[in-house]
């Protein structure tokens, strides 16, 4: 199994969101995109999206043994309110635009901006929400139907906090329609050890 997801919005305007190996990206022979796509035109003047990250309320009904992740680099946010995603979007503000609150709900969180060498600012920006049906019916049907296989004489017990990274996007994405990484907690449930 590859081991990270990469997002990477290059300079080209070229966006893609591929599975790595690593995220030094030194697997270069392979092209393991799962969607590329051109940046979008502004949804508002000065103002542009890009991708989000929808985090699944629904827990597992027997989870996996958490597994202790100490990285100074990573930022942990806490869960939702029960029931509710947590979705992080990235926006792109053009020179001149730092008013972001004129473009997001008043109950989002922003984290940022990274202002970029040409004066462009990147946001990241955090919003609790109810998940839609839709969001819903590709978040059930990755839990009941996606298994880990282990070999004959595993044990469940022997996998630590598996998750399944599911991206969904358009065809062709377009300023209203991003692609979305859906991160989905598994659990033993999703365990299948093949008979000897």
């Amino acid at each position: 199994m590859l081991q990270a997801l990469k997002v990477s919005l290059h300079g080209s305007n070229i966006w893609r969101i591929a599975f790595v190996k690593e995220l030094e990206g030194r697997d270069r022979d392979t092209d393991r995109a799962v969607v590329k796509w051109t940046r979008p035109s502004e949804f508002t003047p000065g103002w542009t999206g890009s991708v989000a990250v929808l985090v699944s309320p629904i827990e597992p009904l027997r989870p996996f043994r958490t597994a202790t992740v100490a990285d100074p680099r990573i930022q942990w946010f806490s869960p939702a309110a029960k029931g509710q995603k947590l979705l992080f979007k990235v926006i792109f503000g053009e020179a001149g635009h730092t008013d972001i609150s004129r473009v997001i709900l008043p109950a989002d969180r922003t984290l940022g901006p990274l202002r970029k060498k040409n004066g462009e600012s990147v946001w990241l920006v955090l919003r609790e929400d109810n998940l839609t049906l839709i969001e819903l019916s590709k978040i059930s049907d990755v839990i009941d139907n996606l298994k880990i296989h282990l070999r004959a004489g595993s044990s469940v017990d022997s996998v630590t906090d598996s998750r399944s990274l599911l991206v969904v996007a358009p065809d062709a994405p377009g300023m209203k329609d991003q692609p979305t990484v859906f991160d989905i907690a598994l659990g033993k449930e999703n365990i299948h050890i093949d008979v000897a």
